[in-house]
């Protein structure tokens, strides 16, 4: 296998070759994806005559008409952009067809000054301004030029500016003479093509590992390009959703039975963890089951709570997805059991939105392990590791519910991308909501969504928020959810911006039932300018208790146990589970053990919970179990702003850059990248700790040890145990 060197072309030319459908894709070729300003650099470094690197081509047989062909393996991106802009349609370069997002623009060479090519229309002035599509396709060209030189000399142009304007416009004609190195792969082998492919791609224009994968699994399932195209269309028609080839392979790589953090060529792991390919079979089924399982969970959560667009509408949405179809694909038929089922889940997916359950570092770790519990149905699991990280405002074990949100939380929210929000609209989706003029719904399940149009208004208007601050208000609150309401166009164009005062005495004898489905006070006395400050703390607080009712409804079943709970006036001993430090990473006490020192110890615990049973890991107790604080501890972070915040990520950055696998590359180590406190709202509490979750099936190690507690004690593993990412067997150990 090689690359041949042929003879430079010219753009023109290579076009050429397209329009006579020469050039083809691969079925292992991503979509067209740039966007103009990709395009615009890109034309502007041909203008000024910068390298923009070389086109690879595989020559092969077309496994469908059984032609040669010379499919286009590096270069697509560029060729169709410069197709589309010279010619002013796209190439068709896969069954004649084009695949990608259509682009639709114009764009202009502007030669004044250094000349460039911009999406600006030129103003009156600019006489010698053309669309590109014009100036690289006019003939004959001296014509034009002449015409040019004539409306420049009318706008009074000196000779010496059209000649460096007639210069700049010739330098741009001659993109079409560009010429660009031809590379051939001289192989037959359509894996080897796709890994050169990958390794070329890897090195130009960054392809995402479902963009690798993507290409990884067409070059082995016959056809693959036509099944994942076709899906992709009537997915979004059936259920308005779209999603990137990333997601696709991740949720590909799971219904198949492995992680969700895919590599490119989609491996599956032997029980030594040995990597194998994926076979066309496997893949083939894996895709079937895929197709099953994201339309039965789209479907259940359409008929459930009316979600009708599910990535913008549920905050958690395609790592939702991924672990619900991986809890499907653990069933014969791909089915949710029963109803109650089915709300058990929305229950866990909206606790899992509050909690943003995978923002921030280890999203991806958090999903390995929601994937493993997904699979046993172990849905009480899953809400324990939502609870643990206490993001919620409480939770009474007691009586099994959760408070996920209080009035604060709803009076600080704004709109737009807010999860808060989002939970809010789709509350009222749900319970059918109505417009208080025409009583229609807001988002009817049956009817064509076309002949609606929700809007979101103000209650009191923007425009009052100067009068408000007058009166003592605060009208920093004016744009946020306790003062937004939803109404259909029509009404809210009548309502205009008036007070709430002249509107809502009407509203309220029409349609009283719109105010409690919104949670608008119903007391006059709060309309009043004058009660804004009193009307936004009554919504707010009526606006969280249905949320959490509503939220809650969904949770027949599901046993919440405070798994992370402590009893901090009996502390535990110190054990297999339990582990407490002075300090994390601040040395005082004991001169004898360096500053690094501390460090190794807390990371050292952390490796041996995570290869054993889990644990907890206190700093700011001694020994012991006396409660000594994190004074010297946030001492090191005097000059941070925030110095809890400061030390919590001093210590998720520690543990993800010091043990492995790296919870920075997608593989759990056991942490779940919460730092909790006690006391809990304070900006200085005495003690932090954290918990690690087993990690079995994958050894963590800290500097290449493997590190246990055996007998109360924290034991290094010798390394000839065990190959790299071998299970540990806890039962057949050798000290």
């Amino acid at each position: 296998m090689g690359i041949k060197k042929v003879p430079t072309k010219s753009i023109k030319e290579v076009l050429k070759e397209v329009e006579d459908k020469l050039i083809v894709l691969p079925d292992f070729q991503r979509k067209y994806t740039w966007n103009k300003n990709q395009v615009i650099e890109y034309l502007n470094s041909l203008y000024k005559g910068h390298p923009t690197g070389s086109f690879l081509f595989w020559d092969a047989e077309d496994k469908k008409t059984k032609e040669q062909k010379r499919f286009l393996c590096d270069g697509q991106q560029r060729i169709t952009s410069l197709f589309y802009v010279i010619n002013d349609e796209v190439p068709k370069l896969v069954d004649d067809n084009f695949r990608g997002v259509k682009p639709n623009y114009k764009l202009y060479f502007n030669p004044y000054g250094n000349g460039e090519i911009t999406d600006q229309k030129p103003t009156t002035e600019e006489v010698a301004t053309l669309p590109v599509t014009e100036l690289l396709t006019n003939y004959p060209w001296k014509s034009v030029l002449s015409k040019i030189k004539k409306l420049l000399n009318e706008f009074g142009s000196d000779d010496a500016t059209i000649s460096h304007i007639e210069a700049n416009l010739n330098q741009c004609k001659n993109i079409l003479d560009y010429e660009y190195a031809y590379d051939v792969l001289e192989t037959d082998d359509l894996n080897e093509a796709v890994e050169i492919f990958n390794n070329v791609n890897q090195k130009g224009t960054k392809l995402t590992p479902g963009d690798l994968a993507y290409a990884s699994v067409s070059s082995r399932v016959d056809g693959f390009r036509t099944l994942y195209d076709t899906f992709e269309i009537e997915i979004e028609k059936e259920f308005g959703f779209k999603a990137d080839a990333y997601f696709y392979m991740r949720l590909l790589s799971v219904m198949c039975g492995e992680k969700a953090k895919i590599e490119s060529n989609m491996y599956k792991y032997g029980q030594n963890r040995e990597k194998e390919i994926l076979t066309e079979e496997e893949l083939l089924k894996g895709w079937k089951n895929l197709q099953t399982a994201l339309r039965t969970v789209l479907s259940a959560f359409k008929d459930k709570l009316g979600v009708e667009d599910y990535r913008n509408e549920i905050p958690v949405a395609l790592y939702s997805l991924i672990v619900i179809c991986s809890y499907l694909s653990s069933k014969p038929k791909l089915q949710f059991e029963n109803s109650g089922d089915i709300n058990e889940w929305i229950f866990w997916v909206l606790s899992a939105s509050v909690a943003e359950r995978y923002s921030g570092q280890g999203g991806d770790a958090k999903l390995e392990i929601d994937i493993k519990h997904a699979r046993k149905r172990e849905i009480d699991e899953l809400i324990e590791k939502l609870v643990a990280e206490r993001r919620f405002i409480s939770v009474d074990f007691v009586k099994n519910k959760i408070v996920f949100v209080d009035k604060e939380n709803i009076k600080r929210s704004g709109l737009g991308k807010s999860m808060i929000y989002k939970l809010y609209r789709l509350m009222i989706k749900n319970r059918g909501a109505t417009d208080w003029n025409t009583s229609l719904q807001f988002y009817p399940k049956k009817s064509p969504q076309e002949n609606f149009s929700p809007e979101e208004d103000h209650i009191f208007p923007k425009s009052s928020a100067n009068t408000l601050i007058e009166q003592g208000q605060d009208g920093g609150l004016i744009d946020n959810l306790p003062n937004r309401m939803i109404l259909m166009k029509k009404t809210n164009a009548g309502k205009g911006a008036k007070l709430p005062v002249e509107y809502l005495p009407n509203v309220y004898k029409k349609c009283p039932e719109a105010f409690k489905q919104q949670m608008i006070p119903e007391n006059k006395q709060m309309w009043g300018v004058q009660a804004f400050n009193s009307f936004i703390e009554l919504r707010s607080q009526s606006i969280a208790e249905e949320i959490n009712k509503w939220i809650n409804s969904f949770n027949k079943d599901i046993e919440i146990e405070d798994t992370a709970g402590v009893d901090w006036d009996n502390l535990p001993d110190e054990g297999p589970t339990i582990e407490y430090k002075a300090s994390f990473e601040t040395n005082f006490g004991d001169k004898e053990i360096p500053q690094e020192g501390k460090v190794a110890e807390a990371l050292k615990t952390v490796c041996a919970f995570a290869n054993t049973k889990g644990g907890m890991l206190f700093f700011g107790i001694s020994d012991d179990k006396k409660i000594s604080g994190l004074t010297y501890d946030f001492t090191r972070h005097y000059r941070k702003r925030n110095r809890k915040d400061a030390l919590a990520q001093q210590i998720i950055q520690t543990i993800n850059d010091n043990l492995e696998p790296s919870a920075h590359k997608g593989f759990a180590n056991g942490f779940d990248g919460v730092v909790r406190w006690y006391p809990e709202n304070t900006e200085n509490p005495d003690v932090a700790y954290i918990k690690i979750d087993p990690c079995l099936d994958e050894p963590v190690m800290y500097k290449k040890e493997i590190i246990i507690v055996l007998e109360m004690e924290i034991t290094k593993l010798k390394k000839k145990m065990f190959q790299l990412g071998q299970k540990i067997d806890l039962n057949n150990l050798e000290i």
